[in-house]
């Protein structure tokens, strides 16, 4: 993205989307992955900041109203400059850059000093947003237009744009329009619109705290006070709102807010399934993998001896085979070696490097493991245990114990980083490891009375217990689909 030879950088204007940061585009995260500066505003998913490298200078420069924020000639000129660095800088802009963002005016600030840009579309909050509370801003037989305003305007413009917007058909939306509710819907039933035609307020967005209230030009205003609506919100009116899709979905975590700790590997898979639930999970933490530099004796490990291969993690196999590919090793001299994976997800990640795990414990814990492996390791086979630093010790102990030889080796170390912004609204909280929940305690979290935990296994769940002094949900099985379905029964033994 840099021309050096030009001795100029370049700007990215990248939109955020709304809400989750799963909702920007796979080319603005790319772009924020390898910037040397973001440039970011208010109103985007505060864990998109850990995409970006470590190095790179990060600049705050939100607005917000009704706040001292950066004006808009200052941002400008922070994009200029540090491009004139030669330096790849990212502009991250919540939702679209072009939806009422102002990146023309910084795309034409660009030009005027020769400073070569790209931009990235994101997802708008006037479409989103709706969508996501089961609002199609057009649906065949009701709405065959959409028509988007900003209402943060003068009093007497406002009034003029609002005359002309009334005798549009189709659905209305509007941006930054809260704190004008009234005008716009006064205005809007003086020019013609029917006061019964349905109206929405959606506050909150993708975040914790959303808020949905719905009724008509007549009455919405009344509603949204009697509510407390807080921005931002996003206004919908026209006949599409009282299709109110939600109404029959299937959504058993509706608006139930969840806490993910963990890898964010790990967070991604809970992720991914929670969502279709209607579930609003919140990463509570980074958990970043450094490789160790441990000495693996290669020469042992393809002497053509049997043997076997432990791995307790993803994360473990990742590591192994990246060493294994810096040694030169030709994955044709384990065929003397034997594998074992302590759970489902870690045999299939073994299976992506071409291995078939030769022993999986049905329990998908330390202790399951070691027992099965003093079951089936025969007199003379050592074991090469390749696993995390900050991993238990419990299946070391049973091998010593039975006097098995084996070699522990730690590849690689885990740093959880925790933000507990905004938590105590959460209802349940999911953990991994005992060292998710080791590392929230450390942080100085506070469980709210009415927030539980469900834990992956006993050591997980003792971990709990000692940090919190409350009483977990434990998952059958060290899996994410046995914490799916021990949430799903919690909530729907809470509503029975």
């Amino acid at each position: 993205m840099k021309n050096k030879n030009a001795g100029i950088g370049h700007v990215s204007l990248v939109g955020a989307g709304c809400g989750s940061k799963e909702w920007i585009t796979v080319e603005g995260l790319a772009l924020l992955r390898s910037c040397d500066v973001v440039v970011y505003d208010d109103l985007i998913d505060a864990t998109l900041l850990h995409e970006v490298p470590p190095q790179a200078e990060r600049i705050y420069v939100g607005k917000r109203s009704h706040r001292s924020s950066a004006k808009q000639e200052d941002i400008q000129s922070i994009l200029v400059d540090r491009a004139r660095q030669n330096q790849h800088v990212v502009r991250l802009k919540g939702g679209d850059p072009f939806v009422f963002g102002r990146g023309g005016e910084e795309i034409q600030a660009l030009n005027e000093h020769g400073i070569p840009w790209n931009v990235v579309p994101g997802i708008s909050s006037a479409l989103a947003i709706p969508a996501e509370a089961g609002i199609p801003v057009t649906h065949r037989g009701v709405s065959r237009s959409l028509h988007i305003m900003t209402a943060h305007t003068r009093e007497d413009v406002l009034r003029r744009d609002m005359e002309q917007f009334a005798r549009l058909e189709g659905t209305l939306i509007f941006l930054m329009g809260l704190e004008s509710l009234g005008t716009i819907v006064s205005v809007l039933i003086e020019n013609g619109r029917d006061k019964h035609t349905p109206a929405a307020i959606l506050s909150g967005g993708n975040t914790l705290h959303r808020c949905k209230v719905t009724g008509t030009l007549e009455n919405i205003a009344e509603k949204a006070r009697e509510e407390g609506v807080v921005t931002p919100a996003v206004i919908v009116v026209g006949e599409v709102v009282a299709l109110d899709l939600q109404k029959d979905a299937v959504l058993p975590l509706s608006d139930v807010r969840i806490g993910l700790t963990g890898t964010d590997d790990f967070q991604a898979k809970l992720r991914d399934r929670l969502q279709p639930f209607g579930a609003k999970p919140v990463s509570m933490m980074r958990g970043r993998c450094t490789e160790l530099a441990a000495v693996i004796p290669w020469e042992e490990i393809i002497d053509g001896k049997d043997k076997w291969i432990v791995f307790t993690s993803v994360q473990g196999i990742r590591n192994f085979f990246l060493r294994c590919k810096e040694a030169r090793i030709d994955h044709r001299a384990f065929t003397s070696c034997k594998f074992a994976v302590i759970g489902s997800a870690t045999g299939k990640a073994l299976e992506g490097y071409g291995f078939i795990p030769d022993l999986c414990p049905k329990e998908y814990t330390s202790p399951a493991l070691a027992e099965e492996l003093l079951l089936q390791v025969k007199e003379g086979e050592k074991v090469y245990l390749f696993s995390s630093k900050q991993g238990t010790n419990l299946l070391t102990e049973r091998l010593l114990e039975k006097q098995v030889d084996y070699q522990r080796f730690d590849v690689y170390d885990t740093e959880f980083v925790c933000d507990n912004r905004q938590m105590e609204a959460l209802e349940y909280i999911l953990f991994g490891s005992a060292g998710g929940v080791k590392a929230l305690f450390r942080s100085g979290y506070q469980m709210g009375k009415t927030t539980r935990g469900i834990c992956i296994g006993k050591i997980c769940a003792d971990a709990f217990r000692e940090c919190f002094q409350k009483e977990p949900i434990v998952a059958v099985s060290a899996t994410v689909e046995a914490m799916l379905q021990a949430l799903l029964e919690t909530v729907k033994d809470s509503e029975g």
